[in-house]
């Protein structure tokens, strides 16, 4: 699988590669249905982007990269999550982006510049600054710097951060480059110790490249990576003792609840809070989680997202430890399929496997056509060595949606019974194809499994004919 990476390494390039892996370590991708051939998964960026993947590097994304056949960060990401899931990611095997080549040192035009008076100087500077707006942004913000006003500061991060609107990819581009003076300013007040300003400051402008990024076309990711920098100074920041005591532990609370892009990550928390301080978040969030109901297994709507509260008081429970208040947050919304078997697979990683397994066959019952739960519990019965329990429950994900890896798995554990299990998937094969208008088209995924389309289609034209003949 080593080649998948190698493959996408080469279509994307280095710097949206290197995106992509961000946003696998910042976990920002969910798996909804993996097997050894394909995944499918739900990655969190700017917006929430549907990916599918296979182990032949062919892919598709809802993103405006990939409407446009492209291969995107999210697709990037996807593939690093697959491989962990699977056990095949190895650190020291990845391929790895090319390291930037270091441009020499403008030494000839510093030295140029030093022999300059410095009222030329000046002059060329305030023409640069009249021909181009950003540079006199950056001059400004320089200056105010200088003055260590935080008032006069946000006034030129404000200028350069300008309002939310709409700006296609190239625009987007350009807004990053630009924003960047920003993260800089942020970090150098931050080292020269000015933790509490850098707190505020840092606060109010991620806030801000939110909702810049909310209306951009941000593919790339750019914004969004801005953002998370900001993020991080102010997490640094805050380490630093730029906010304590209750509002420090309310300031967290809000931002971690309003995030919708993961970009508060649980690790950046516990970095800026003491134990008093994450100890009274983790109560005061309790407070508000206990007050949600409880979603039974099929009394709730579809979706693959958990409740802002169990989200972050499942960030912080794992974070600090707490396996038992993992599972309880877990357990409170099992409406939908895709949530019971987040819960299963939860309990799986805990090692209590018997209870996952226990509890996976109930949920099964509940939602008796959904792949992601039978494919589970399949693979989990073949893993306890029960093969004939397996073998049926593949034959339930084969009759639901005829996939090749379902094919493969019944010829797989039937072994000298394969010819009947052939025989009844020829039949459903031959069904499917007398329901649908028109002619027949081959599966593409049975390119590769033996003859039995083949063989299908012979029997299907023997059985016409002879009915052919009756009638006549």
């Amino acid at each position: 699988m080593a080649a998948l990476l190698e493959t996408l390494l080469q279509e994307a390039g280095d710097a949206i590669f290197e995106r992509g892996v961000s946003y696998f370590r910042a976990g920002k991708v969910s798996l909804s249905a993996v097997t050894s051939d394909e995944v499918k998964a739900m990655v969190r960026g700017s917006h929430r982007y549907r990916v599918w993947l296979s182990r032949d590097s062919e892919h598709e994304c809802d993103c405006p990269m990939g409407d446009n056949d492209e291969t995107c960060k999210h697709v990037v990401a996807t593939a690093f999550a697959w491989l962990d899931s699977l056990g095949r990611l190895d650190g020291g095997a990845l391929p790895q982006p090319a390291a930037p080549v270091a441009k020499p040192p403008a030494a000839a035009l510093a030295a140029r510049l030093a022999e300059q008076p410095p009222a030329q100087l000046q002059q060329w500077l305030l023409t640069l600054a009249a021909q181009d707006k950003d540079v006199e942004r950056q001059l400004l913000l320089w200056l105010s710097e200088l003055s260590a006003d935080e008032k006069t500061l946000r006034q030129q991060l404000d200028k350069l951060i300008g309002r939310p609107r709409f700006m296609d990819y190239a625009a987007a581009g350009r807004y990053r480059r630009r924003v960047a003076a920003v993260v800089d300013t942020l970090q150098r007040l931050l080292d020269r110790g000015e933790a509490a300003m850098t707190a505020a400051l840092a606060d109010w402008a991620a806030q801000r490249l939110i909702r810049v990024m909310e209306q951009a076309d941000d593919s790339d990711g750019g914004i969004g990576e801005a953002v998370h920098r900001v993020i991080g100074i102010w997490q640094a920041a805050l380490a630093q003792g730029g906010l304590q005591g209750e509002a420090l532990v309310k300031l967290v609370y809000q931002r971690c609840l309003a995030d919708d892009y993961g970009f508060y990550e649980a690790h950046g928390v516990l970095q800026a809070l003491k134990a008093d301080d994450l100890a009274a978040l983790i109560r005061r969030v309790q407070r508000d989680w206990a007050k949600l109901p409880q979603v039974p297994p099929g009394t709730g709507r579809d979706r693959w997202q958990q409740a802002p509260l169990d989200r972050l008081l499942s960030a912080l429970a794992c974070a600090s430890g707490d396996v038992a208040l993992q599972i309880a947050v877990s357990a409170r919304d099992l409406g939908s399929a895709y949530r019971c078997l987040q819960h299963v697979e939860l309990l799986y990683r805990l090692g209590q496997q018997r209870e996952a397994l226990r509890q996976l066959e109930q949920y099964v019952r509940v939602y008796p056509g959904d792949r992601g739960l039978l494919a589970t519990l399949a693979a989990w019965l073949q893993a306890d060595g029960l093969t004939g329990e397996a073998l049926q429950r593949y034959w339930q994900c084969f009759l639901l949606y005829r996939g090749a890896e379902y094919y493969l798995k019944l010829r797989e554990l039937s072994a000298a019974d394969w010819p009947h299990w052939r025989q009844r998937a020829q039949a459903v094969l031959l069904e499917r194809e007398a329901k649908q208008a028109g002619p027949a088209r081959r599966p593409r995924w049975m390119n590769g499994c033996s003859c039995c389309w083949r063989r299908a289609r012979s029997t299907r034209r023997r059985s016409s004919g002879s009915r052919g003949s009756s009638a006549r």
